[in-house]
């Protein structure tokens, strides 16, 4: 009787076995191509972000709109020139960023009385931490620079010194009946020469995962209304709405490939002239 019970209990066993080993063989098919499947969906999509062929057209809200059209128009006032992947210069990476701590930062400007030529310092940490927030670099090659010509941004013991005033003569407009006004503006502090200068987003595509392409368009007004940088209706207004205003000239095209960090933050990789 034991044994007969044995019999059964293996006679189970083994149907139990060729049942689990014919569910496996006609599974493996299925999984088979499945996996083919999955690694040719993987592979298209990484065809598709190597050619660039991903090209969706962003709709950005309003607030996503104001902050990117702001970010931009650092590069426009700060005379930021085009360039490739990789080759703005270490000159210009130091001088935007020290305009940027100048006009932006003041809590890390420090006042200094070592020279009449210099006035005020920045640390070199905070020149890195702006050309990483824009440019995604980790800048280590800190130097003195030129700037405008005859002055320099002086770096010395781990800071960069700035230029006490750099002038630069202008004019006022003229009116009837009367002469210009000849007046000096100072570069650094006032990079933008009195004017009022900034971009506004037109297009934004995604072209990868993390990778976008902006086009802008560029807007001045000379009449000494650099005052209203900071009206954030200039910046949240779409471009084609710009027109309800009284600007002295659309002065001209952009376009941008820029990099995702993180929700509304992004690096510039490349800036270049929209043809």
């Amino acid at each position: 009787m034991k044994a007969l019970f044995i019999l059964i209990i293996a006679l189970l066993l083994s149907c139990i076995e060729r049942e689990k080993n014919k569910i496996t063989k006609e599974n493996i098919k299925d999984i088979e191509i499945e996996t083919k499947s999955n690694a040719v969906s993987e592979e298209i999509k990484t065809e598709v972000l190597k050619e660039g062929k991903m090209n969706k057209l962003i709709n950005l809200d309003e607030k996503s709109r104001e902050k990117l059209n702001i970010f931009f128009s650092k590069l426009y006032q700060y005379d930021v020139p085009y360039f490739k992947q990789n080759e703005l210069s270490d000159n210009e990476l130091i001088k935007f960023a020290v305009i940027y701590n100048l006009l932006n930062l003041p809590e890390n400007i420090e006042k200094v009385n070592d020279t009449e030529e210099y006035s005020e310092r920045i640390s070199a940490k905070n020149v890195h931490s702006i050309i990483n927030m824009y440019f995604g670099k980790d800048f280590t090659n800190d130097e003195t620079i030129s700037i405008f010509n005859e002055y320099k941004i002086l770096f010395k013991d781990n800071f960069y010194y700035i230029p006490k005033k750099i002038p630069y003569k202008t004019h006022s407009k003229r009116t009837p009946g009367q002469s210009y006004l000849v007046y000096e503006i100072d570069l650094m502090r006032n990079p933008t020469r009195g004017m009022l200068e900034f971009y506004q987003i037109d297009k934004m595509y995604q072209i990868g995962e993390k990778d976008f392409t902006v086009e802008l368009y560029g807007y001045r007004d000379d009449l000494n209304n650099s005052d209203k940088l900071t009206d954030s209706k200039f910046y949240n207004t779409k471009a084609d709405k710009l027109a309800d205003y009284s600007f002295y000239s659309y002065d001209k095209k952009v376009k941008a490939l820029i990099k995702k960090i993180k929700d509304d933050e992004y690096i510039v990789l490349e800036y270049s002239e929209n043809k």
